[in-house]
């Protein structure tokens, strides 16, 4: 996702901001904007002889900040004192790549087409179909922005409401606009995720609006405001699937309306283009075709399939011998089974109370939103935000980390969700590239000596998911936490192959005990010490993994304690209400927005001849809700090889797909495999 900035002041305002004081307001949100994305940023500024100024490269807003010509630019865009201008306006961008290369500057925002200078955060799933719909307009950019500037071209030249041209996306949108043929902003959002910091004098009247994605970036400055008798600051959330426009020179603002194009007077002054950067196109070359690694795979699918087929298993549920600590008694029944709790759902009933001391503090403040639920884009976190919004009636912000491993198909779905239900999503950005890299570092460690219990090393750098959760809890100052855990999904195993023997009972994600954290990290040091190309920079990171894991306070509502966790409601709610999209190359709609999945379940059920689906497919068998043939059957399905999402991510960390498979073939397997004569 991305984060939006946009200021407007009138220069003759009461409040008397200075251009230094100016800058500085801007500069803090658009810095703190950067944690929804990295990847790029950009600004775009009327200027005092009218001129709309475009500038924008493929780094950090902190590192556009402290650049010469953004500071030239701001200097000019805010030099008040001796302008004829009327007012200031400035939108700005924070970009993670979703559609379109960072590394091509018609990509990034302000995305510039037809007279319209915009940014965007959101995704649009119907672009296409959009474009098809468009035939008079010509598709210039890889981005899906794009079709916004054409579709808020369109409306004025027809004389159409922008209302009803937005309302055609499927996704998710949330846009600024400035524009070369009228002196107006343009704001529009179907998700929520913008907020407006006015100062109203005892008129109603504003002389000046911030904006920006979340609510806490203008909390933080109104300080640097100046107090003023007969004004008020407020921040309002932007009203979803409702276009305002705000006069740039008067700050009059109306709602949409139909209205033509007028006459041009504001000339659109280019950025000049800035060298392509190779690192970030991130194009790798596999040196091998699709069709060389479908067929290695397929030729060791095959000859492990009889060994595998062959293994011991529990005679109630599907857990093979391989399974680190199993043990089966008299009649062949595993220890895991034996142990097994099964769930308690507490009921709506009891979801009820348990909410009501939450709710009863934001009774009073009926726009703000008062609950976050924490949304991967996954099928279970996506239930859960549609539970949350329409069966319980609640106001949720979506909270999401990226870390560089959520697909396309993962952000797609997340869009979906947010713009249908008109739900804020605030995602926080990691530094992608770097966490990437730390992937690769570990992958040269880990094939140097392959260990299945060090494979979690490859997930380990999402676990910073629970410390920024934390923190917008503390910075939004909403308590209710909504989590989407789902306990059958526990994969003990993970823990089993690095030697810690974990309670089998299903319980909490990430709940293992301090004695068993302990072991862990007695275990992981080992390694380390074992393996030296293990101590790279992505060490500190992996701590940091860790002590997020373990020890960071996890106080959260988790909603399937309370209702009943139904794969086919789940599924037929998702796909049925929102579209909700499968991957091409598994049946299965679990994980399929994980790109780090595909790869990890290859690993073990390669060497290990099992996967995350045979433990949560035992754990429904235990639950009753499925029997042991169909979950033999949904299991083997689960465990085929995933070669399309398994490129995907060796293109994306920059290894070597070939390199990988043979790496994880040549592994000692924990299971016999009889080569055939």
């Amino acid at each position: 996702m991305c984060g939006l900035v946009a200021l407007l002041y009138k220069s003759k305002s009461a409040l008397k901001i200075t251009a230094p004081r100016l800058q500085k307001i801007f500069d803090q949100i658009l810095s703190d904007s950067q944690s929804r994305g990295k990847d790029s940023s950009g600004i775009a500024a009327l200027t005092s002889d009218n001129n709309i100024k475009i500038l924008k490269d493929a780094v950090s807003a902190a590192q556009l900040i402290h650049s010469t010509p953004y500071r030239d630019l701001m200097n000019e865009a805010t030099s008040i004192s001796t302008s004829t201008a009327s007012s200031i306006a400035i939108i700005a961008h924070t970009r993670m790549e979703t559609h379109g290369s960072f590394g091509r500057p018609e990509n990034n925002g302000p995305i510039i087409k037809e007279g319209v200078i915009l940014v965007h955060n959101g995704i649009i799933v119907n672009y296409d179909d959009l474009w098809k719909d468009l035939p008079h307009f010509k598709r210039q950019y890889e981005v899906d922005s794009e079709i916004l500037n054409v579709l808020i071209k369109d409306a004025f030249v027809q004389k159409r409401s922008i209302d009803k041209s937005l309302a055609l996306i499927k996704g998710s949108y949330t846009l600024l606009s400035l524009f070369d043929f009228t002196d107006e902003l343009l704001l529009a959002t179907n998700t929520g995720s913008l907020y407006e910091l006015s100062c109203k004098d005892s008129d109603g009247n504003s002389d000046l609006y911030l904006f920006a994605s979340e609510y806490q970036f203008l909390q933080k400055i109104i300080p640097l405001l100046p107090a003023i008798q007969d004004h008020k600051y407020q921040i309002n959330v932007i009203a979803t699937n409702k276009a305002i426009f705000i006069n740039t020179k008067t700050l009059e603002r109306r709602e949409d309306c139909c209205i033509s194009v007028s006459v041009n007077t504001t000339q659109l002054l280019a950025p000049a283009p800035f060298k392509r950067r190779n690192q970030d196109l991130r194009l790798w070359n596999n040196g091998k075709s699709f069709q060389k690694l479908e067929k290695l795979l397929a030729l060791e699918y095959e000859k492990n399939q009889t060994a595998i087929s062959n293994l011991k298993r529990c005679t109630k549920c599907i857990l093979p011998s391989s399974m680190p600590f199993i043990t089966f008694d008299k009649d062949g029944v595993c220890n895991y089974c034996h142990n097994h709790q099964p769930r308690e759902t507490r009921g709506t009933k009891a979801l009820e109370q348990n909410l009501a001391p939450f709710l009863s503090h934001s009774k009073h403040h009926h726009h703000r939103p008062n609950c976050i639920v924490s949304f991967s884009g996954g099928r279970d976190s996506s239930y859960a935000l549609h539970y949350v919004k329409k069966e319980l009636g609640l106001r949720p912000i979506a909270y999401s980390y990226d870390w560089g491993m959520l697909t396309d198909l993962g952000r797609r779905n997340q869009a979906r969700m947010t713009g249908k239900l008109n739900v804020e999503h605030v995602l926080i950005s990691a530094d992608i590239q770097k966490k990437r890299n730390f992937i690769l570092q570990n992958w040269k460690a880990w094939m140097k000596h392959p260990c299945l219990g060090m494979v979690p090393l490859f997930m380990a750098g999402d676990k910073q998911y629970f410390y920024y959760l934390n923190k917008l809890k503390k910075d939004s100052g909403i308590d209710l936490v909504i989590y989407a855990d789902n306990a059958l999904e526990k994969t003990d195993f993970k823990y089993g192959f690095a030697g810690v023997a974990l309670d089998s009972k299903v319980g909490k994600a990430y709940s293992i005990g301090i004695k068993s954290s302990l072991k862990l990290l007695s275990f992981y040091a080992t390694q380390y010490l074992t393996n030296p190309k293990y101590l790279n920079s992505s060490l500190l990171d992996t701590f940091s993994a860790y002590i997020s894991s373990y020890f960071i306070p996890k106080d959260y509502l988790y909603l399937f304690r309370y209702i009943f966790w139904d794969e086919h409601q789940v599924e037929d709610t998702l796909i049925n209400n929102y579209e909700w999209e499968l991957a091409p190359d598994t049946k299965s709609s679990w994980r399929i927005g994980d790109g780090t999945a595909a790869i990890y379940n290859y690993i073990y059920y390669t060497v290990a001849g099992f996967t995350e689906h045979d433990t949560f497919r035992s754990n429904q068998i235990r639950e009753n809700s499925i029997e042991r043939t169909y979950a033999l059957k949904l299991a083997n399905e689960g465990n085929r090889p995933r070669l399309e999402s398994m490129l995907w991510y060796c293109d994306t960390i920059g290894l070597n797909a070939e390199e990988i498979v043979a790496c994880i073939h040549g592994v000692k397997k924990l299971f016999p495999v009889v080569s055939k004569s």
